[in-house]
């Protein structure tokens, strides 16, 4: 590797590195695997030679002004190329919903870069066991929107439309958190609620 490092080998260097800090263990684990053996090597490839990096360095702000339609396209090509690479390891699992989780993970840890932080307020929550776990114990009229939507289906298997439902009513209970009576902070992003349930196990 030559120094000083161009742009683009710059932002290969972070995708890559945010590609392995930022991906999920849990998902090549147990009996029923969400992604099989090997996945993590393919996908911090698909993260250094597929992913816009450039475009999103360049334009963060763009990209989050118009964030949600950006992040479909996203997730639908990485679920492809799960699909492609043999990946997936449930067939009940929806290929754009493992796509989000990966994309989720990704974008959450990119934000210690300055020039991501545009974006903070636009990430989607990644979805998992425990949060499912986490919505069936919550008392909201936003949560119970969720839970009348999803039913018995996991945090993998349902589909896109469900996990846009999901995104999109997300939204309405951080309203609901920050419009508390006597509340000391206000939440800026769906991914902030990662830390009210981290206790939370399913």
């Amino acid at each position: 590797m030559s120094y000083p490092l161009t742009k683009q080998e710059l932002l290969k260097q972070i995708a890559l590195e945010t590609a392995r800090i930022s991906y999920p263990g849990g998902m090549s684990r147990g009996a029923k695997q969400v992604v099989k053996a090997h996945t993590k090597e393919k996908i911090e490839r698909y993260f250094v030679t597929k992913f816009p990096m450039c475009a999103l360095r360049d334009n963060a702000s763009g990209i989050a002004s118009a964030y949600d339609s950006w992040h479909e396209q996203q997730a639908a090509a990485i679920g492809i190329f799960l699909e492609q690479q043999s990946c997936l390891g449930n067939p009940d699992n929806n290929k754009f919903v493992v796509g989000a989780k990966f994309l989720n993970t990704f974008m959450h840890q990119l934000m210690k870069y300055e020039w991501a932080r545009p974006l903070w307020q636009q990430l989607h929550l990644p979805l998992d066991a425990r949060v499912f776990y986490a919505f069936a114990h919550i008392e909201s009229p936003s949560i119970e929107k969720i839970n009348s939507r999803i039913g018995m289906k996991t945090a993998y298997s349902i589909s896109r439309k469900d996990y846009q439902f999901i995104q999109a009513t997300l939204r309405e209970f951080v309203d609901e958190l920050n419009k508390r009576p006597e509340v000391e902070f206000q939440v800026q992003s769906r991914i902030e609620l990662n830390y009210l349930w981290l206790d939370e196990t399913p």
